[in-house]
């Protein structure tokens, strides 16, 4: 049902994470998961502007991130993101699997 299409019936829906994911775990044979959890924190950072609104409700929502400005709230609620990710052992950085982007 996840990828079938129906749950984002009607709503705008941005698969890039997946997409970029893909791409990744072909190239460097990292489990699909362990790439969506690089991967998201990154591309949250780079898509803050234009979903800066979905943003501040997932802050709100998930995290219950209420105080600060608004650009306080998205920088703590992608590093909790990240931080999650790490506290059940998935690690987020490409370097963390030995994958050097600058070589």
């Amino acid at each position: 049902m996840a990828l079938s299409g129906s749950i984002g019936a009607g709503v705008p829906q941005d698969w890039a994470n997946h997409a970029i994911g893909h791409e990744l775990t072909a190239l460097h044979g990292i489990d699909h998961a362990q790439i969506l959890a690089i991967v998201l924190p990154n591309l949250l950072t780079i898509q803050r502007d234009g979903k800066r609104q979905k943003l501040l409700q997932y802050a709100d929502r998930v995290w219950g991130l209420v105080d600060g400005t608004e650009e306080s709230r998205i920088d703590r609620a992608i590093a909790k993101t990240r931080d999650f990710f790490e506290t059940v052992g998935i690690r987020t950085h490409l370097s963390d699997y030995g994958v050097d982007l600058c070589a």
